[in-house]
C-alpha cells in the first residue's frame, strides 16, 4: 500500500534529506515545487521547496499480544501482598534503519566525429551499409541448413558461440564464413571481422580548457547514474581535469544522493536541476570546467510524456555528445525499439553497461549493425572507475568468444 507525504525545507536537498529519513531511498518524488511560508495575505512569506513524495508503506513490525490471565490467577494477584518494586531497566528504544540502495545504473542530428576518436566514419558507414545489405535476408529469417552445411572445423564452432552469445542467427553466419576452417588463422580472421563490425571506438574526447557537455540518456536501471561516477572519476583523477556535474534525475531519491557522495569524494560540484529551465543557469556555474556530464533521468520509451520533457532538456542543454546508454541484459526485442524512440533526440553515442552481468553480450553486435552510432564506452561491475573501459581498446573477440 502506498503512502504519500509532502517535506517542506529551505532547499531542494534539505526536504530530500527529510524524506530519505523517514520513507528511504526507494521513494519517488512525485512533484516538487516552490512555496511561501508565513507572511501577510501570501506576501513577504520566506520561500521553501515541498516535495511530494511517495513510498511503499513499511510493515508494521508483529508484535505478540499479551495474554489474558485467567480468573483464578487474577484472583490470586489480587490477594498477593505487595513488594516493594526494584529498579526497572529501561527498554531499549527502536532505532529505525534507512536502507540505502546502490543504482548498478525532434529531428536527430548525424554522429558527431569524435575529435581524433574515429577515422574515416564515412567509410565505415558505407561499409557497414554493403554488410548490412548482405546480411539483412540472413537476420531476418532462419538461416537455409544448406548454408549451414558449408560451416566447418573452426567456422562451425565460431558459429554456435556466436549464437551461445546472443547474436542473431544470420549476423553469426556472416561473420562465421569469414573465419574459414583453421582456428590458427581463423582468430586473427575473427578478430578483424568483430572489430570491422563494431566499427573504431569513440571514446569521450577533452581538451583542457575547452569545455565539454556530455548528456547520459536511457531507461531507468541501465547504470546511468554509476557508469556517470566513473566518468567522472576518471576525468578528474585519472586525468586530472575540472569536471562539473549536473542532474536532472530527481525523480529517484537514491539517485540524487547516490551521485552527491561520489562528488563530495571527488570533490566536484553537483548542480541539481528540476525542471529544463534550470539547465541554463547549472551550465553557466560549469563554464570553467573542462567537461560537464549531465546525468538524466529513466524514461521508458513508452512514455511519451516522459520522453517530451527530456527532449526539452537537451534541447536546453544542447549537449556536444548525447550518449545513449543500454544494458546488456535488455530483451532483445525491447533493445531495437529503445533504438527507435532514443535515436531522434540527438544520440550520438553508444554505451553498453553489465557486461559482467549478462552470458549474451551478443546484443550489442545486433544493435551495432542496426546503427551507425559508434560505442564509447564499456562497463563491467560497479568498481569506480576501474570497471570502465573505452570501446577502442575492448577485443571483441575474447569478449564474444571467451579466448
Amino acid at each position: 500500500m502506498m503512502q504519500v507525504k509532502k517535506y517542506v525545507a529551505p532547499t531542494y536537498a534539505e526536504a530530500l534529506i527529510l524524506a530519505k529519513n523517514e520513507l528511504g531511498t526507494d521513494a519517488v518524488i512525485v512533484e516538487s515545487r516552490k512555496v511561501r511560508i508565513g507572511g501577510i495575505f501570501g506576501l513577504f512569506g520566506r520561500e521553501m521547496t515541498e516535495l511530494t513524495v511517495a513510498a511503499e508503506r513499511r510493515p508494521e513490525p508483529y508484535r505478540p499480544s499479551r495474554p489474558t490471565p485467567s480468573r483464578p490467577a487474577a484472583a490470586a494477584a489480587r490477594q498477593a501482598p505487595a513488594t516493594p518494586a526494584g529498579p526497572v531497566a529501561p527498554a531499549p528504544s527502536a532505532v529505525p534503519a534507512v536502507p540505502v540502495t546502490a543504482d548498478a545504473s525532434g529531428a536527430g542530428a548525424p554522429p558527431a566525429a569524435a575529435h581524433g576518436g574515429v577515422a574515416d566514419l564515412t567509410g565505415l558507414r558505407r561499409e557497414l551499409a554493403d554488410l548490412r545489405q548482405a546480411v539483412t535476408r540472413l537476420v531476418e529469417v532462419r538461416p537455409d541448413p544448406t548454408a549451414l552445411l558449408e560451416l566447418k572445423g573452426y567456422g562451425r564452432k565460431v558459429y554456435e558461440q556466436l549464437l551461445d552469445a546472443g547474436v542473431e542467427e544470420g549476423l553469426a553466419l556472416a561473420v562465421s564464413r569469414k573465419v574459414g576452417t583453421h582456428a590458427t588463422k581463423g582468430r586473427a580472421l575473427l578478430r578483424a571481422e568483430l572489430s570491422r563490425v563494431m566499427g573504431p571506438g569513440a571514446p569521450i574526447h577533452v581538451e583542457q580548457g575547452r569545455r565539454q557537455v556530455v548528456a547520459l540518456v536511457g531507461p531507468t536501471g541501465v547504470g546511468k547514474t554509476t557508469t556517470l561516477a566513473k566518468l567522472a572519476a576518471h576525468f578528474a583523477l585519472e586525468r586530472g581535469l575540472k569536471v562539473g556535474l549536473i542532474t536532472a534525475d530527481t525523480f529517484r531519491i537514491a539517485a540524487v544522493d547516490q551521485l552527491r557522495t561520489y562528488a563530495d569524494i571527488l570533490s566536484i560540484p553537483l548542480y541539481t536541476v528540476e525542471r529544463p529551465a534550470e539547465v541554463t543557469q547549472a551550465l553557466a556555474h560549469t563554464a570553467g570546467a573542462d567537461v560537464v556530464l549531465l546525468d538524466t533521468g529513466g524514461r521508458s520509451h513508452r512514455d511519451e510524456e516522459r520522453m517530451a520533457e527530456l527532449q526539452e532538456l537537451l534541447a536546453t542543454a544542447r549537449p556536444d555528445e548525447t550518449h545513449l546508454v543500454v544494458s546488456l541484459n535488455t530483451n532483445p526485442r525491447d533493445a531495437h525499439r529503445m533504438l527507435e524512440r532514443y535515436l531522434p533526440l540527438g544520440v550520438n553515442r553508444l554505451i553498453f553497461t553489465k557486461a559482467d552481468e549478462t552470458s549474451a553480450p551478443g546484443l550489442m553486435l545486433n544493435i551495432r549493425l542496426r546503427s551507425d552510432l559508434p560505442v564509447s564506452y564499456i562497463t563491467a561491475g560497479q568498481a569506480v572507475p576501474d570497471d570502465l573501459t573505452p570501446a577502442d581498446t575492448v577485443d571483441y573477440c575474447k569478449l564474444f568468444m571467451g579466448a
